[in-house]
């Protein structure tokens, strides 16, 4: 799901009626047009109050909603100026770089997303939600040192973060010291068992270390909560293979194939099981 980062400020002062609209003016606008779904009318109205006061210093939180709307209505290109003009006005705006990292990640900008948190992160170290997407960026790119320093950080911060031990959870898993993996797992899904992304990390676990009707039973269960999900089909095949359930496994598969998982992948696995 999206995040949208809309700030809400009036400086103080009366409004007036009239033709003539003040700059809170069309800011107000801008959030009843909001209110009322109208992001055309809202772009609208918080273009006027930059043309109303170009100079205002709280123009940076105007260029940042701005950006935020023409999001929303898949401008990006439009939104990604907005940001950086709001940058302009306020360098030093964790806010801002927050909401154009999250753009640059619509955008499959990986680096440029992994730069602006990095940046938000030396304005406030504390900053969990962008040390969060910063550890899950440097997942995708392999880096595996990266982001066990930024998910170490957040429990640093907060000792009880479910996304801080999930992300350790997962490099565990990965680097292969599975009695520590199983052991946050168990203690996530403990705490969370409506989380179809524990269960499918549970199971592959369970997968890698043969304890296959436990991987199955989770793998199960994450499907049940999403199943939509090719990785989960994929991995429930695999998982049938190993329990020499051919019949399921190649069903599993071929949906897998279906939702658009690894073509290839797929295929060298359904020839297994020819």
């Amino acid at each position: 799901m999206k995040r949208y980062a809309l700030s809400l400020f009036f400086i103080g002062g009366s409004l007036v009626s009239g033709f003539a609209q003040t700059y809170n003016e069309w800011v107000e606008q801008s959030f009843k047009a909001l209110a009322d779904k109208d992001t055309v009318k809202a772009e609208m109205c918080l273009k006027s109050a930059l043309r109303k006061e170009p100079a205002n210093p709280q123009n940076s939180l105007i260029l940042s909603n701005l950006g935020t709307v023409q999001r929303m209505m898949g401008h990006r290109l439009d939104a990604l100026a907005s940001y950086s003009d709001g940058l302009l006005f306020a360098p030093n705006s964790v806010a801002i770089y927050m909401n154009r990292a999250a753009l640059f990640l619509e955008m499959d900008s990986l680096q440029s997303a992994l730069n602006d948190y990095s940046l938000a992160i030396e304005l406030d170290n504390k900053e969990v939600d962008a040390l969060q997407m910063r550890g899950k960026i440097y997942m995708e790119k392999a880096d595996t040192v990266s982001a066990k320093k930024d998910f170490a950080r957040i429990l640093e911060i907060d000792p009880n973060n479910r996304e801080g031990k999930k992300g350790i959870a997962l490099i565990c898993k990965l680097q292969g010291n599975f009695q520590e993996a199983e052991k946050l797992y168990n203690s996530l899904v403990k705490g969370n068992i409506k989380d179809p992304e524990l269960y499918l990390n549970r199971a592959e676990l369970y997968y890698f270390t043969k304890k296959y009707d436990k991987a199955l039973s989770d793998i199960t269960k994450s499907i049940d909560q999403d199943n939509n999900n090719p990785a989960a089909y994929f991995l429930r095949g695999k998982i049938n293979w190993g329990l020499y359930d051919r019949i399921d496994a190649r069903k599993d598969l071929l949906k897998a194939k279906q939702l658009g998982y690894d073509a290839k992948q797929v295929d060298n696995w359904l020839h297994k099981i020819k």
